[in-house]
């Protein structure tokens, strides 16, 4: 399958310009269109108006000289791959123009056209690695900056090969240092913020002379708290550097000591109520209750734990207690009586006043049921009754 490259030519020099026409075969597997500009201006002008594979591009021209040529053309069109056409002369300036960005440069007047064709293929050839590469790496960049943790990635030698903005935010660090690349510079400045700079220290040491895989928790000394993830870098069995992941955690940490808090206060509350209260499912089976409930029934919580209602409810038959559970209404109570039955057999007269609510961790309806010992009151109506019959 032929191709064809299309190729623009910037030299004033018309028997160079022809030399270079001539070399390039407009037929065959691949096939040359070249266009030439004696000027730089000029160039500028055609690679605006039609795309062009490659250029040939000599330094000396009637309205530009030396490498601010090759500068303002790349300025002007920098995804088109140049190879600069330098003389004997001016060699040097054509390899700094190469470590600038141009692909290859050739001297002019010891090119023949085999040699001619291969600079072009093989400029053409490294410029779509290129490009692949920019590719991959703007692609690694966004992924890096669209995620919410910070992150940073460090050779073997020390050196920073990259990082996110949530990663600079994250600890605060001045363009200064991140400009440095150097992780020894950026460890002094963090050590700063933690609570315990050795500790820190001694881990990040331990772990670049490891292959290991960790995380943990950094306190900072403004009492926030960063989970760290770690791992090494590794291409083809063998450690290059680590990457470093941190995520600001201070607000999960402090809503679980306040939940857990709040469910110590609960439980003292709970284990401190006057009531037997015990927090049953809709099936009945028991999913807490306080130590009343251990004391009057004579079983230990765990054994409880393990029981549901129908186990211990003598007075109500369990298709009326599925009634009485119905009839609450999430944020309502009511209240009827039945009779409970020890662990030694023994049963006595109860009120009961269920409360139903959700469960908003599991998402399903449970059920508060507070009992009380009735058993002086049943005595005190039995008595009472006694006395009006005589």
């Amino acid at each position: 399958m032929s191709r064809t490259l299309r190729i623009l030519v910037v030299e004033d020099n018309r028997a160079d310009a022809d030399l270079i026409r001539e070399l390039l075969p407009q037929q065959g597997p691949v096939s040359f269109q070249i266009e030439s500009a004696a000027r730089l201006a000029e160039a500028i002008t055609r690679l605006d108006g039609k795309a062009f594979d490659l250029i040939l591009l000599d330094l000396g021209l009637p309205d530009s000289q030396g490498l601010d040529t090759f500068r303002k053309l790349r300025q002007a069109v920098a995804e088109v791959p140049v190879i600069v056409l330098s003389g004997a002369n001016d060699e040097e300036l054509a390899v700094t123009a190469v470590q600038e960005g141009a692909q290859d440069y050739l001297v002019k007047g010891m090119v023949g056209g085999s040699l001619l064709i291969r600079a072009i293929l093989h400029a053409l050839g490294r410029h779509k690695t290129e490009a692949q590469i920019r590719w991959s790496e703007t692609q690694l960049q966004v992924t890096l900056e669209a995620t919410a943790d910070g992150i940073l990635a460090v050779d073997n030698q020390g050196k920073i090969i990259k990082f996110n903005r949530r990663f600079a935010e994250i600890w605060k660090i001045p363009q200064s240092i991140l400009e440095r690349r150097d992780d020894k510079s950026l460890l002094a400045f963090v050590l700063e913020q933690v609570t315990e700079p050795e500790a820190f220290l001694k881990k990040v040491e331990a772990l670049y002379a490891s292959d290991a895989i960790d995380m943990d928790t950094i306190l900072f000394k403004d009492s926030r708290i960063l989970e760290r993830y770690s791992a090494p870098m590794l291409m083809a069995g063998k450690i290059m550097g680590r990457v470093w992941s941190f995520r600001d955690v201070t607000e999960r940490q402090q809503a679980q000591e306040r939940l857990r808090d709040s469910e110590a206060k609960f439980r003292h509350l709970f284990d401190g109520a006057v009531d037997a209260v015990c927090v049953h499912d809709a099936q009945g089976w028991i999913k807490d209750v306080n130590q009343k409930v251990c004391d009057q029934l004579g079983y230990t919580r765990e054994e409880l734990l393990r029981m549901s209602v129908a186990d211990i409810e003598t007075g109500v038959k369990l298709v009326n207690l599925g009634q009485v559970w119905e009839q609450a209404g999430l944020g309502q109570s009511i209240t009827v009586e039945g009779k409970h039955r020890r662990r030694d057999g023994s049963t006595f007269p109860v009120e009961v006043r269920v409360l139903c609510f959700t469960d908003l961790t599991q998402g399903c309806r449970l059920f508060y049921a507070a009992s009380r010992d009735i058993t002086e009151r049943k005595q005190a109506e039995q008595a009472l009754g006694a006395s009006e019959e005589k």
